[in-house]
This record gives structure tokens, C-alpha cells and sequence, in this order.
């Protein structure tokens, strides 16, 4: 990793420069991620800052889903998996105080919230929390996510290029990213089933960047379970006066509420898009 932050709060990047230059040692600048920001709280700022040629992604932020194992009274044991982080058991993604939410099954059909009041750890994937309620309703395998790390994210002024890769984007927290360049798809993922990474988006505005090349594009692409109750898992994206040299701008699967706004598409060539279980699809032109 270049910059890996675990359950931080209030953390700010401002002229990173992870670039290859006649002094450097190799062909890429970084073997994995440039910047892993895992279970951030409070404000998330990102600029003036230049991250190309990384061999992972240029920007991950995301928490991480537990699984439910068994409950008692209000004793919640909850799993872990080794694929959704590389650190020992004492890596710290659910604290004490933070509310977290029960879904059920593999979905996001909300079963309850609770607040934890104490964590005891058993082994690597395993722990016991106490909560500050019962949740006779839990079952087995119910997802868990962590309603307290949800940062607000600004990034700006800052240049992401030169890698086949992408900068992720995963908390419910109020985003921003503007006056940027990218060459790397911008990614809001979260999965359900290997790497377990959340949250989804819910209040996004891209507005004033340059989309550079034919892979620079905005992607809605969760992967997880849609039930009759929780159709959609993404929401709330703006898309306003961006420029992009791609005919294809933005590709979107089980999201709700897009407006694509003022945008330019470079060669002068109508706009397409790649839609899939999709509601409230907004476009407006100058």
C-alpha cells in the first residue's frame, strides 16, 4: 500500500505525488493501492494531489461487512472473513459505540440497528459483541454493516492516470469530487459475497472534471443480493458540467436517482449509456 488509514477520523492528503520520474527505480510507482482508506469517520479531504502508475486501485474507501453467526439475548457473535482484509483480528472495523445495521441474508432489507456496547475477541474471524438491545430476528448469515464510519469525502484538484486501474468509492457519507482529471474509471462498488466491502453511495456530485481516454467513466457496479424490499443498492449520483472523451460515460446496475447534467462529451458524438435495474435516470443538456 502507499497510504493504508484503518478506523481513522478527520483525515486529510494534500500534495501526495506517486509518479514515476527520471530518478525512479522501476516501471510503477506502487505494487498495490495508493491510497486504502478503510472505516474512516468524520471528513475524508483529498487534493491537489497527483497518483498514477500504481499496479492496484488509485483510491479505495470502504468498510467492511461481518456475517451474523448466532445471537443470544442481546450477545451477537459475529464472522469475519479472510478474504474481505489481510490484518489479524485486532484490526479495528467495528469500535464501541458505533451503530451498526442487521440485514437480511446477503441484501440490504433492513432487519434492525443496535449500538455496541462491548467487543471480546475469539480468534481471527470470530467475535462476540454486546449490543445495547436484543435482536431476537437476527439469523445466521445476516450481513452487519457499520452505520458510524461513513466519512464525507472531498477530492479535489487531484490527477489520477497512467494504470489499469480504478479508484473506488463505498460510504454513505456526502461526497464530492471536482476539478479533478482522471484517466481510471471511478468505481462505486460494495459487495456481499467475497471481499465483503461496503457501504453503498447515497449523496454523490461529480462536477467540473475531465474524463481522459476511452476507460475514464463513472460506474455504479454492486454486487450482492436485490430483494422485492431493497431493489437498488446505490443512489443519489450527480454527474454535472464533467468533460469526457468516451461516448460511454456512465454504466449503472440496481441504482436509483442519476442526474447527468451540462456534461460535454469531447468529440461531439451523442452520449450512450449502460443501464440495468435502474430508477430515476435523469439527463439535461445546456
Amino acid at each position: 500500500m502507499g497510504i493504508l488509514s484503518m478506523y481513522t477520523e478527520n483525515l486529510t492528503i494534500d500534495g501526495l505525488r506517486l509518479t514515476r520520474d527520471e530518478k525512479s527505480h522501476g516501471i510503477i510507482t506502487n505494487a498495490a493501492d495508493a491510497m486504502h482508506l478503510i472505516s474512516s469517520k468524520g471528513k475524508l479531504i483529498i487534493k491537489n494531489s497527483q497518483v498514477e502508475g500504481m499496479v492496484d486501485d488509485a483510491l479505495n474507501i470502504h468498510n467492511n461487512f461481518y456475517q451474523a453467526e448466532e445471537i443470544n439475548a442481546n450477545k451477537l457473535k459475529v464472522f469475519r472473513t479472510a478474504q474481505s482484509n489481510m490484518v489479524n483480528e485486532y484490526y479495528k472495523n467495528f469500535g464501541i459505540g458505533d451503530t451498526v445495521a442487521v440485514y437480511k441474508g446477503s441484501t440490504l432489507e433492513l432487519k434492525a440497528e443496535a449500538v455496541i456496547k462491548n467487543i471480546e475477541i475469539l480468534d481471527r474471524c470470530y467475535a462476540v459483541w454486546e449490543l445495547d438491545k436484543e435482536l431476537p430476528d437476527v439469523e445466521k448469515g445476516d450481513i452487519i454493516e457499520n452505520l458510524s464510519t461513513q466519512p464525507q469525502v472531498l477530492v479535489e484538484n487531484c490527477s489520477f492516470g497512467k494504470s489499469n486501474t480504478h479508484l473506488r468509492i463505498q460510504t454513505r457519507g456526502k461526497t464530492i469530487i471536482r476539478n479533478c482529471a482522471t484517466e481510471l474509471p471511478i468505481m462505486f462498488t460494495g459487495d456481499t459475497n467475497y471481499w465483503f466491502e461496503a457501504s453503498p453511495v447515497k449523496d454523490v456530485c461529480f462536477e467540473g472534471n475531465r474524463f481522459i481516454g476511452s476507460r475514464a467513466h463513472v460506474s455504479a457496479c454492486p454486487e450482492y443480493n436485490a430483494s422485492e424490499k431493497a431493489p437498488y443498492y446505490h443512489s443519489g449520483i450527480k454527474v454535472i458540467n464533467n468533460t469526457f472523451d468516451s461516448e460511454m460515460p456512465l454504466f449503472a446496475r440496481y441504482t436509483k436517482d442519476i442526474e447527468f447534467v451540462n456534461n460535454i462529451q469531447n468529440g461531439g458524438k451523442e452520449f450512450r449509456f449502460d443501464l440495468e435495474h435502474t430508477e430515476n435516470f435523469t439527463v439535461k443538456e445546456k
